[in-house]
């Protein structure tokens, strides 16, 4: 997967927080910067990434943002998510980046005891 745009992909991002995640429908709903709920499809194609630096790396070690799966989504944590572009009348994620760095201590300690 190389870092380019892809050629299905909406230019429109929605940045805010998540409010509730389903795996079974695999859907979740974002709470955006306005404080509107969105509904979002996460698909086998959508790639969600952390941005929190894991407590061990060395700032100058450049390693790949680690890659999360639709479980690892936790309510109140910031994200911001890039879509394809289709006609569905619910949006599909392309891209999620996770900021966990947004949790509190405690929710960052339960993540991190996995």
């Amino acid at each position: 997967c190389g870092r380019g745009r892809m050629t299905n992909e909406s230019e429109e991002v929605v940045i805010g927080t998540v409010k509730s995640v389903d795996s079974k429908s695999m859907t979740a709903v974002i709470t955006d910067t306005e404080g509107k709920d969105k509904k979002i499809s996460i698909t086998p194609f959508t790639r969600i990434h952390s941005c929190m630096q894991p407590q061990n790396r060395s700032r100058t070690q450049k390693l790949p943002p680690e890659m999360l799966t639709i479980g690892d989504l936790r309510k109140n944590e910031w994200v911001m998510i890039k879509f394809f572009d289709t006609e569905t009348s619910i949006p599909s994620a392309s891209k999620i980046l996770v900021n966990r760095n947004s949790l509190s201590e405690k929710e960052q300690e339960t993540i991190n005891a996995k």
